[in-house]
């Protein structure tokens, strides 16, 4: 308990200490959260692809504590420490080490995920976590436990929900395969049953509002456009010129060792429960549940850039990976174990050293203030607590070029837009909406190729947006074209009701383009910007 306790503090100061401003792509799930506190539930008001937790976490907190940037940071820093915490737990739990635990945890907080990616390491550690305690001594009780656990996951992203869920299956039989081969299959109706049963309410939900196919078919076109341009289309392989050093060869090294730990931990598993050389009960398993869930999350999940996308991996390839250090331990064998943990020992410290230099944990620890001068980390905590008591970032924290470029905007939607008010803004920027403080209309946050483009979306989105109030349209010259090839509908109607008022530079893009709606008559003109003002 004290070292779990101990790592999740350390993983909370590390968030806030290295900690650079949320980038663009979290801002998606901002601004889903904004729109469920403007009255509006994905799928009945807007389009979701899957993520419904997702939008609805960031704006549980932010109803009871506000729009400070902080808020949000504790959310994920906290979901960040839960992961270590039960990474901890389990890893101790299977390998039998607090050492091997402590490092392996150490490890997955250094690797340092995205933001935005803190279920992939929370919702993983607890599942690792439950599966190595309940295939000890399943019951129907603990198999339902373990369905909870993957309707939540689904709830956060579907696709968790399949990776945990198949994982749990597996738990849920094998950890009742000792009672016999009808309890097992018992054990796994048993899960099935109450995962159906726990996901209807809401697959009655969407069913009623839009209907499961008509809602799973654009999500699953959305999701694939999206897979499709950060597929890997050959395997990484390493530069022979460079040595682990190298990022990209570090990189290779993490994605072999991700997909090589959990395939050697089923054999492993095999071996130990044929040979009767378990360490604990339901030990073979709780790891065969883990390696299957690592497998089905490392092809699901891990594709370019790879810097980015192994820390989303971390946490079961952290707690099979205890687990396999763990077993070099109990081989009986003089020779064999001398060799088994030379073999372990050269693994582990590739790893350490390949995991620094991925996540640049050097330069981070300069970031943080531990390696610079005396009182620097005092006045990075200085500067980073001024910098969270805001609602807007600044400087570095801006997180994109589009909201750099709008922040006189920002300022005034605040005094000549209602809180009622809506915008459109093409492309995909969702943080011009959160930073605006003002819901997206015709119920999408984006405009673009392959999201909800289809015809009858369109005529969805228009009807929307005829029924709600919306000044002014952002539209990004960069993605124009493919705004008004896909979404002709929209952008006919663009067209017809809104005017253009201003041009907006950005850096490096053709900037953006303000238009105001035809016909509305305004309050009178911004001091500061001469724009149409439409409230005080």
């Amino acid at each position: 308990m004290c070292g779990a306790i101990f790592v999740a503090l350390l993983t909370a100061a590390w968030r806030f200490l290295t900690f650079t401003g949320f980038n663009n792509d979290h801002y998606i799930y901002l601004a889903g959260a904004q729109q469920m506190l403007l009255g509006e539930w994905p799928v009945r008001d807007f389009v979701d692809p899957g993520w419904p937790l997702m939008y609805a976490v960031p704006a549980a907190a932010r109803a009871l504590l506000g729009r400070e940037l902080w808020v949000e940071l504790l959310v994920v820093s906290g979901a960040f420490a839960i992961a270590s915490a039960f990474t901890f737990a389990a890893a101790a739990r299977l390998s039998g080490s607090l050492v091997i635990a402590l490092l392996v945890t150490l490890l997955e907080i250094a690797i340092n995920p995205r933001s935005f990616g803190y279920p992939k390491l929370l919702l993983y550690a607890v599942a690792g976590w439950a599966f190595a305690a309940a295939a000890p001594r399943m019951t129907n009780r603990r198999a339902m436990a373990l369905a909870a656990l993957s309707v939540v996951a689904f709830l956060f992203r579907h696709d968790h929900g399949i990776y945990i869920g198949a994982g749990a299956l597996v738990a849920a039989a094998l950890g009742s395969a000792a009672d016999g081969m009808r309890a097992a299959f018992r054990r796994a109706a048993v899960f099935a049953a109450a995962g159906l049963l726990f996901v209807l309410p809401w697959a009655g939900f969407v069913q009623y509002h839009v209907g499961l196919v008509d809602y799973f078919k654009p999500a699953l076109e959305f999701s694939r456009a999206e897979a499709e341009g950060t597929l890997l289309r050959s395997l990484p392989w390493f530069d022979r010129s460079a040595g682990l050093a190298a990022r990209e060869s570090a990189e290779v090294w993490l994605f072999y060792l991700f997909y090589a730990v959990p395939l050697a931990s089923l054999w492993q598993a095999w071996l130990r429960a044929r040979d009767g050389r378990e360490r604990t009960a339901g030990e073979s398993a709780a790891v065969a549940a883990i390696a299957l869930m690592a497998v089905a999350m490392n092809v699901g999940f891990i594709r370019t850039p790879l810097s980015a996308r192994l820390p989303d991996a971390a946490a079961p390839a952290a707690i099979l990976g205890a687990w396999l250090l763990g077993t070099a331990f109990d081989v009986r064998a003089t020779n064999r174990r001398r060799a088994a943990l030379v073999a372990a020992a050269a693994v582990a410290a590739l790893t350490v050293r390949t995991v620094s230099v991925v996540a640049d944990v050097p330069g981070e620890l300069n970031r943080a203030g531990v390696l610079a001068r005396a009182g620097a980390m005092n006045d990075r905590i200085d500067d980073l607590s001024r910098r969270l008591r805001k609602t807007m970032p600044e400087g570095s924290h801006v997180p994109s070029r589009n909201a750099e470029a709008l922040l006189p905007f920002f300022d005034f939607a605040a005094r000549c837009t209602s809180p009622d008010d809506r915008l459109i803004m093409t492309g995909l920027s969702p943080e011009v909406f959160v930073l605006a403080n003002r819901g997206f209309a015709g119920g999408r946050m984006a405009y673009r190729p392959n999201f909800y483009d289809s015809e009858p979306e369109q005529r969805k989105a228009i009807e929307k947006i005829d029924a709600q109030s919306v000044p002014f349209v952002i539209v990004s010259l960069e993605e124009e074209a493919g705004f008004r090839r896909t979404l002709g509908l929209v952008a006919a109607y663009v067209d017809e009701h809104y005017e253009p008022i201003a041009r907006i530079d950005v850096p490096d893009t053709r900037g953006l383009q303000l238009y105001v709606e035809k016909g509305r008559r305004p309050s009178g003109l911004d001091p500061a910007t001469g724009w149409p003002c439409f409230a005080f």
